[in-house]
């Protein structure tokens, strides 16, 4: 397991989607990790032939993306819901 990440705080891509309330299909999830927006990829791992995330990689990815595009519309124009999200969650 890479530093840092603890097996209780990972995600599935499906998880993901169906938690953000803006719904980004799960193939999109994977365009963000293989390919990312602007030079930013969603940092994942790779547990047998399932790609996984945390929510804090999602919101320093959302960050990222909102820094670098200056807010123009792409994931990290939800980085305040992201925040919500994790803060309910105890994160």
């Amino acid at each position: 397991m890479p530093h840092g990440i603890v097996p209780s705080s990972l995600i599935t891509f499906v998880e993901l989607s169906k938690n953000i309330s803006w719904r980004p299909s799960v193939r999109t999830i994977e365009r963000w990790a293989l390919k990312g927006i602007g030079g930013v990829r969603l940092q994942t791992l790779k547990i047998g032939r399932k790609r996984v995330t945390t929510w804090e990689h999602f919101l320093a990815f959302t960050r990222e993306v909102a820094r670098r595009t200056g807010g123009r519309p792409a994931a990290g124009n939800h980085v305040g819901e992201v925040g919500q999200i994790l803060k309910r969650a105890g994160l």
